[in-house]
């Protein structure tokens, strides 16, 4: 969760036995602004979460701004409660993200490209219901401080952040929607330049129609601003593009642009040589660099772009880093800072950017100004590393879940006390061994039928692993709603797998279908969707060794296999026409796989599709 979340700043709320009129009255601020907040509507600037901050310190002394990235279990033993049970694992862990075998090679892939997709963007998409045509979504890029680039998005007054991972030449994104409680994946055709322009791929998500149907659709990402170097004034700026949210009219688009987002695919089109399911191809590509003149100029403003940055949370951790830790701590907004150290707002908002570092006269300016709170505290202090620049200050760095995850190489994501609920709650459902069915791109007309394990992980997650062509998937399952959404890692090839599946409210669960997002297995690697069917093949034996040989066992079976294998419901499910054409003659126009016709079902509701 992000700092001052809603769920957090509602905890906060709870251990002080205070109302939302009550924080209004203290902050000065009219009780709706409060009301925002706790929504996820908005978040608290820089300076209203400094005198947040403020107002809880009142009552609980010693409370700093850092304490916000406390994970809900830290806040409330903070506050002197023991133990939230709904945030431990089995073991009695505390989970704190995803664990992603790609987290280090997405880290070190953001220290060289992460500057180059930096800005404001807006994104052309269908809408949620294909009748209404299309729709701008409008988003906001930039380095966060754990290394990774954050992204959020605005989508009609709804909020959704999270992050974009690149990967070879491609952008991978994971968001969390605070205002639905569902999650988006995307996968983009990245370039190698120093600024972007435009970028194309494919998203999925759960449209916010009746039933929350899986979705994948063609996107279009055209840069519309660049960032100020003020953090506030971005956000400004952002929340204005994000209030004012003007669509597009379909008669000023470029028509090739819409065919080239809206392709024509499936069984049909397959027969005649076209595609059998949705891809944006990088072969015809519309992602773009900035023109030449925007690249020399952003290659200047970021020199050391071009070089990998020290890893976070170690020794050589940037300047601006520490600089926002220090901050956090002392619980100063950045124009409290300039003032203090009597220099304009622009040029702290430039520090905090890593445009720039402090010259040695605003440096012991600094120095002096941490001194005055932190008895002591020198100019050799800020080359501390992040823990112990946190520990000389006085705060705990271990209760800080920013400063653990990029040495655990975790992603962190809203809604986190949400996914443990409900796989708590629903995951169980779903353990087992399991064979999953899709579309074959590598032999036409045939499927592939690849073999996974789900397993209950001490972290309060379940696990999932899939085997597929001598590749082995590994990542999480993360129910959300009646949803099951999946996020795994290829460590031979190192991409990720996304997947949107329709749940089922039921003790056990004998299939599930939906919609999954990964690259091509080509050499172009265009980002591809397609529906899938997964069964559940048989119980685990809760012997670890026993299941491993199992699993060893079932991924060494045949993969592709022909028609006339596959249950022909199972068949209609998966292979179905949908695009432009097909869509004018009542068809569909996107690749879906609503509740209505779904083969997801409880087990022993009725015989399974296939043996």
């Amino acid at each position: 969760m992000s700092v001052a979340s809603p769920e957090k700043l509602r905890l906060v709320l709870k251990l002080l036995s205070m109302s939302n009129a009550g924080l209004a009255a203290e902050l000065g601020v009219d009780r709706s602004v409060v009301s925002r907040w706790l929504s996820g509507a908005v978040r608290p600037s820089s300076h209203n979460l400094s005198l947040l901050t403020q107002v809880v310190a009142n009552h609980r002394p010693g409370f700093h701004t850092l304490d916000w990235e406390r994970d809900r279990q830290g806040l409330a033993e903070l506050f002197g409660v023991e133990g939230d049970a709904r945030l431990s694992g089995p073991d009695g862990r505390t989970a704190t993200g995803l664990d992603l075998a790609v987290f280090d090679q997405a880290v070190s892939t953001t220290a060289q490209r992460g500057r180059a997709y930096e800005g404001f963007y807006r994104i052309l998409r269908p809408a949620d219901s294909p009748e209404k045509g299309l729709a701008y979504d409008y988003s906001i890029i930039r380095m966060a401080d754990n290394g990774l680039m954050r992204m959020t998005l605005a989508s009609v007054g709804a909020f959704a952040e999270g992050w974009l991972l690149p990967l070879h030449n491609q952008l991978y994104g994971v968001l969390t929607d605070a205002t639905s409680g569902g999650m988006t994946f995307s996968i983009l055709n990245g370039l190698s330049s120093i600024k972007v322009q435009t970028l194309d791929g494919v998203g999925l998500g759960a449209s916010q129609v009746a039933g929350r149907t899986p979705t994948a659709f063609g996107l279009y990402c055209e840069r519309i601003g660049d960032l100020t170097g003020d953090a506030e004034e971005d956000e400004r700026r952002f929340q204005q593009w994000a209030r004012e949210s003007p669509q597009p009219e379909i008669a000023e688009l470029d028509p090739t642009l819409l065919t080239h987002l809206f392709p024509n695919f499936g069984p049909t089109l397959a027969a005649q040589g076209g595609d059998l399911v949705l891809q944006i191809k990088r072969a015809t590509s519309r992602s773009s660099s900035a023109s030449h003149r925007e690249q020399v100029e952003a290659g200047f403003a970021h020199p050391a772009a071009a070089t990998e940055a020290p890893p976070a949370g170690r020794a050589g951790t940037p300047f601006a880093e520490r600089l926002r830790l220090v901050l956090k701590v002392l619980s100063l907004s950045s124009a409290q800072m300039a003032a203090a150290v009597e220099v304009d707002k622009s040029v702290v908002s430039r520090w905090l950017a890593g445009a720039v570092e402090p010259s040695a006269h605003n440096m012991a300016r600094l120095t002096a100004v941490v001194a005055a709170r932190a008895p002591g505290f020198t100019t050799l202090d800020w080359e501390r590393s992040p823990e112990g620049l946190v520990q000389r200050l006085g705060a705990d760095p271990a209760a800080i879940p920013t400063l653990r995850q990029h040495a655990e190489g975790v992603l962190p994501l809203n809604l986190w006390d949400q996914i443990l609920a409900t796989s708590a709650l629903r995951g169980k459902a779903y353990e087992g061994f399991f064979r999953v069915t899709r579309p074959s791109l590598l032999e036409r007309g045939g499927f592939i039928v690849e073999y996974g394990m789900v397993a209950p992980h001490p972290s309060g997650l379940w696990r999932f692993r899939l085997g597929s062509f001598g590749a082995m998937l590994e990542g999480w399952m993360l129910p959300l709603h009646d949803q099951i959404n999946f996020v795994g890692a290829d460590i031979a090839s190192g991409v990720l797998m996304f997947g949107i599946f329709n749940g089922v409210g039921a003790a056990q669960v004998d299939a599930v279908d939906g919609v999954i997002l990964s690259p091509s297995l080509d050499a172009s690697r265009s980002p591809t969707a397609m529906a899938a069917v997964s069964e559940h093949l048989e119980d685990l034996s809760g012997d670890a060794e026993s299941d491993e040989r199992r699993f060893a066992e079932l991924i060494e079976r045949r993969q592709i296999v022909p028609p006339e294998e596959i249950d022909e419901a199972v068949q209609r499910r998966l292979l179905r026409d949908a695009g432009p054409t097909f869509f004018r003659a009542g068809g569909t126009l996107l690749l879906q796989m609503p509740i209505e016709g779904s083969l997801a079902r409880a087990r022993g509701f009725k015989p399974r599709l296939s043996d």
